[in-house]
């Protein structure tokens, strides 16, 4: 398997992979992938004054699976120190990946 920087470099990343970051097969629906933009956090909320999420640092290039949308946030899942973590984060702070079939 292809390390996942080469994936982020051509902004591609396979089913086969996606599949292999999480358990899809327990989702009931595809969820979009990205990666952040630049260093960001994770907040309980759609502000930049909601509290952040405990140890919810993101930094730049850090996988994420988008969960829902509502404005200008997404709210997100992350892998951080072997720990899945959920916030939101600005929808400006992510870079969207096309799925490759």
């Amino acid at each position: 398997m292809e390390s996942i920087e080469t994936y982020l470099e051509t902004s591609v990343l396979t089913y086969k992979l996606y599949k292999n970051l999480r358990n899809v097969e327990k989702l009931n629906t595809f969820h979009p992938i990205g990666f952040t933009r630049t260093n960001t956090y994770l907040r309980d909320g759609k502000s930049m004054t909601a509290p952040v999420v405990t140890n919810g640092f993101v930094e730049q290039k850090t996988l994420v699976l988008m969960l829902d949308r509502k404005n200008n946030w997404r709210k997100v899942e992350v892998k951080i120190n072997e720990t899945y973590l959920q916030g939101w984060v600005p929808e400006s702070a992510i870079i969207r990946l096309k799925k490759y079939d």
